[in-house]
């Protein structure tokens, strides 16, 4: 006999394999989580290593990394390998510098961060952390027809409103259905 419970069970796990970047995480830089919103991206005083920090996640195409820090000190920026080594952030490829920065994963492979500020990175506020495929379910094969326009990419960044739509969804699916 099917219980509420095991019908609610289903309906969850099918709206994850329906959505799987609801399951895409945020890393808080030189943190754990988002839960941790005071100032992380700051020049290390002995209590913070980034390259420490990085290479303890494994993060996929889809996850984000946040970002807090004061603007009148410090940026985000994006750099390629070798402006990374020389800590050069003259030739960048992004840059922020809002003070509250969230940098969508959108491809896999190595990704670079420094601080742009004058003797921030050289002072070790910097890392590089790769990012491996979506976890998911594979695309479809080129040329085929998966039924359905692909949604435009920055669309498909925005993790915060399907993980809103997830919970939302959840929620409204527990209330019914207890």
């Amino acid at each position: 006999m099917e219980t509420r419970a095991t019908r609610t069970a289903i309906v969850a796990l099918s709206v994850l394999l329906i959505f799987p970047g609801a399951l895409a995480s945020v890393y808080s830089v030189g943190g754990s989580s988002i839960g941790q919103l005071e100032v992380n991206w700051v020049v290390p005083n002995g209590t913070i290593n980034y390259s420490n920090w990085a290479s303890n996640f494994t993060i996929h195409v889809g996850d984000s990394l946040y970002f807090k820090y004061n603007p009148n000190y410090h940026n985000v920026v994006k750099v390629n390998s070798t402006m990374y080594a020389l800590c050069d952030s003259s030739h960048y490829l992004q840059v922020w510098d809002t003070g509250d920065t969230t940098v969508f994963i959108q491809e896999p492979g190595m990704h670079y961060f420094i601080c742009g500020a004058p003797t921030h990175c050289q002072k070790a506020q910097a890392f590089s952390i790769l990012a491996l495929p979506a976890v998911g379910p594979p695309p479809p094969p080129p040329g085929s027809n998966p039924g359905f326009i692909s949604p435009p990419a920055s669309a498909a960044t925005d993790v915060h409103v399907l993980r809103g739509i997830l919970t939302l969804s959840l929620a409204v699916l527990f209330a019914t259905c207890l």
